[in-house]
């Protein structure tokens, strides 16, 4: 196989950073284990839409909760959308009617002031303020720094198109070269870049945010805990169904399934099959979100909750990243060789960052 390197400047593509392009990208073949999606949603040319990222994270779209909610509800909710994305304020009533559904992130005990309603990164617009307002405090900096990388790139391509020549040549070597060039060596996609363009950008970010965690003076965050979950050998849910085997004690899945059975009983929650874990630990199918977190709830106080919730979002945002190589590769590949072209690219971004950050602390 090639290197990196293999691939000269004057040979990598020059992509537009803006286009006039419909914003969708259509695989060759259907995404296996995300309902044989048929098309992949963007927010620009060359990055995901949130609702993508967060359908593939939590299996519920941005507008889920919206469905769920009475008419004073949802009103509250609009409400607060255009607060969020216009600036405009709130009456206490309806801040009230809000906190009911989303408690303020960073106190659960007061409401939100209109300053601070509507006092977000510059970078953020639209759906991206919005997730960034529902994150809990537990969700941690790493996590919510993670989203403003994410918005502000976002940015960066909305407003790319008014910059000249000179600016956007080098924008578009900084944001593009090196995962161009990778994954030409790797003969996966052909010539087509841009699923290239879109998948490595988020792969980017997540791969700062792996060696953020690794900073992190909680060991468990140390360890590994993005990259470790592509590693090769298992899919990424088993990996995470590992860290609850091993936070619990139990030996194996079939030792999980009677742990869940016994505090089920008392509970009165419905108990899990063996069957059940194993479709869901080997990706044969999706563990749904209220599976979820009924089975987390289960194995408390030995898990802890929001911890492993954003640690299994994590583990089925790879999974989708690895089903995205299968239906935009050029030939068909397996999920093995898909997964291990994620876990290398994401390690070599990972190693990249730390190195930045020991240069610049040097």
């Amino acid at each position: 196989m090639a290197t990196t390197t293999d691939v000269p400047d004057e040979d990598v593509p020059r992509p537009p950073l803006e286009t006039a392009f419909d914003f969708t990208l259509h695989p060759l073949r259907p995404l296996p284990r995300f309902g044989q999606r048929q098309v992949v949603e963007l927010s620009t040319a060359v990055s995901f839409d949130p609702n993508t990222i967060v359908m593939a994270a939590t299996g519920h779209g941005l507008n889920h909760a919206l469905q769920r909610m009475d008419y004073e509800s949802y009103l509250a909710a609009q409400a607060w959308v255009r607060s969020l994305t216009r600036g405009t304020t709130m009456q206490r009533g309806t801040r009230e009617s809000l906190a009911k559904l989303l408690p303020p992130p960073e106190d659960l005990n007061r409401l939100p002031t209109d300053e601070e309603m509507v006092t977000l990164p510059n970078s953020m617009t639209g759906y991206w303020r919005i997730l960034f307002r529902t994150m809990r405090r537990g969700s941690g900096p790493t996590w919510r720094g993670l989203l403003v990388r994410l918005a502000w790139r976002d940015r960066q391509l909305h407003v790319a198109k008014r910059l000249g020549g000179k600016e956007q040549s080098a924008l578009r070597a900084e944001l593009f070269n090196s995962g161009i060039r990778y994954w030409a060596s790797s003969g996966l996609f052909g010539g087509s870049f841009r699923p290239v363009l879109v998948l490595d950008a988020t792969l980017q970010h997540l791969a700062w945010a792996d060696a953020h965690l690794g900073r992190s003076q909680d060991a468990e965050l140390r360890s590994d805990l993005i990259v470790g979950l592509v590693r090769p050998g298992k899919v990424p849910m088993r990996h995470w169904f590992d860290r609850i085997l091993r936070l619990t004690g139990a030996k194996n899945l079939a030792g999980l399934c009677d742990l869940l059975a016994e505090r089920a009983d008392k509970s009165s929650q419905r108990a899990f099959t063996h069957l059940e874990l194993k479709q869901w630990a080997t990706s044969q199918k999706l563990i749904p979100a209220g599976a979820a977190q009924q089975m987390l709830a289960a194995c408390a106080p030995e898990v802890d909750f929001e911890r492993a919730r954003t640690q299994l979002w994590t583990a089925r945002l790879l999974t989708f990243f690895v089903s995205f190589v299968q239906g935009f590769s050029i030939e068909p590949v397996t999920q093995t060789v898909a997964q291990e072209a994620i876990h290398k690219r994401l390690a070599l971004l990972r190693d990249e960052c730390l190195a930045a950050d020991a240069t610049r602390s040097a």
